[in-house]
């Protein structure tokens, strides 16, 4: 077995590849997907989150679960979704990045031990209470704790009190559905008004990013919805795509919840 310092500097190697891998993103795009540079890029960025975070961290899984479809702009999307998830493996790296006489290996768990541990999942949700039944009951198939914050007691407390007493939670899924029509003043009134999720559902998915981190935060999308520009990092599933409770399974189990998939189906 290799000592720790001999690790930390394979570590250290595949972090300076990623950023390198990053930097040729806009070529791959660019590039044709059946083209062997774009094969040889994507069997480098995996090997490269193997060795920073090992075969079971949260960045490896997010990486590996990209379904890549080869026609144009959906395989630009793929390989934008891979740079997100790239560039917080990066910063994580930065962040736990070993001091100097240090033995043990950065890892993306670290901090995980300011999340409490529970198989409590808060269900953030609008006005779309088929999606939102949904989602709660296949989260108790994985014999999992559905938090649905109208399904809580009030106790006399306002709205805001009641949300902040029912957040000591694991995880958090939340799912922006159409349920307003928007559009921005200055485009032209003839043009079609899009749909936009509640705004406390907005509040709610930027509270959760603050309070558990981006890798134990999933949103879930159905239909057009005008997403916020600045969490566009942020990994979504799409509710119209019957794949998303798979995908949901490998975001839980990325995040250290204990799920057996096999009960879910």
């Amino acid at each position: 077995m290799r000592d720790s310092a001999s690790l930390t500097k394979t570590q250290q190697r595949a972090y300076e590849h990623l950023l390198e891998l990053i930097e040729e993103s806009p070529a791959i795009a660019a590039t044709s997907p059946a083209a062997l540079k774009f094969g040889e890029w994507k069997f480098a960025v995996s090997a490269a989150l193997a060795k920073m975070f090992g075969g079971s961290s949260a960045s490896f899984l997010r990486f590996n679960q990209i379904r890549w479809t080869y026609s144009g702009a959906n395989f630009a999307d793929n390989v934008a979704r891979a740079v997100s998830i790239m560039t917080s493996a990066t910063s994580e790296f930065e962040r736990y990045q070993l001091e100097d006489g240090e033995s043990t290996p950065p890892n993306q768990e670290s901090k995980r031990g300011l999340v409490p541990v529970s198989k409590k999942v808060f269900v953030v949700h609008g006005h779309d209470d088929e999606m939102k039944l949904d989602i709660a009951r296949f989260l108790e198939r994985l014999e999992l704790e559905p938090i649905i914050l109208h399904e809580q007691p009030n106790r006399g407390a306002t709205i805001i009190e009641k949300f902040e007493a029912n957040t000591d939670v694991s995880f958090a899924v939340v799912l922006l559905s159409p349920d307003d029509l928007c559009r921005n003043r200055d485009i032209h009134d003839e043009l079609p008004l899009k749909g936009r999720t509640r705004q406390n559902v907005i509040l709610e998915l930027g509270y959760f990013i603050g309070r558990l981190g981006r890798d134990r935060v999933c949103p879930i999308v159905r239909g057009n919805v005008d997403k916020p520009s600045d969490i566009h990092g942020i990994v979504y599933l799409t509710y119209d795509d019957r794949s998303w409770r798979s995908d949901l399974i490998v975001e839980l189990k990325a995040a250290g919840l204990d799920v057996d998939a096999n009960k879910a189906f």
